[in-house]
């Protein structure tokens, strides 16, 4: 539009106020739609990347499960029940969305002894079967 019509329909809105808050109400509501839906959009492009990271996460988690068959050289021979148990306290969450390790990692207790396996599990495990090679 020109500047006169703007002009001339501004006032034409201001000679029937009612009609122009009508007509600025409905504007509003517009915009406010419009906002809305884009913000649902938003939401649901970040809900989908969330859940393709998540699957992501659990193929990883679950590839690493299959190849996990030792520690510090001891073999491992984990049957598809303890690989599901395995799974299910690293994967699977409650009502709130946290896992059981989530938890284990909330729990100071848990923590420290999750660290200190972290960082000397498998001098243990190599202390204790060379023990065992030692006695046998």
């Amino acid at each position: 539009m020109t500047e006169e019509e703007l002009q001339k329909a501004l006032e034409a809105a201001k000679s029937d106020e009612t009609l122009f808050k009508k007509q600025m109400e409905g504007i509003r509501k517009e915009y406010q739609k419009l906002e809305d839906n884009n913000r649902q959009q938003q939401e649901a492009i970040a809900q989908e990347q969330a859940n393709q990271q998540w699957n992501a996460f659990v193929d990883t988690v679950t590839d690493q499960i299959e190849k996990f068959d030792a520690v510090e050289g001891v073999d491992l021979e984990l049957d598809d029940n303890d690989k599901q148990a395995l799974a299910d306290f690293i994967l699977e969450r409650d009502e709130t969305g946290v896992s059981s390790l989530g938890k284990a990692l909330n729990d100071p207790e848990s923590l420290v002894t999750i660290a200190w396996w972290a960082l000397n599990g498998d001098k243990l495990v190599d202390d204790i079967t060379t023990m065992f090679k030692e006695q046998i």
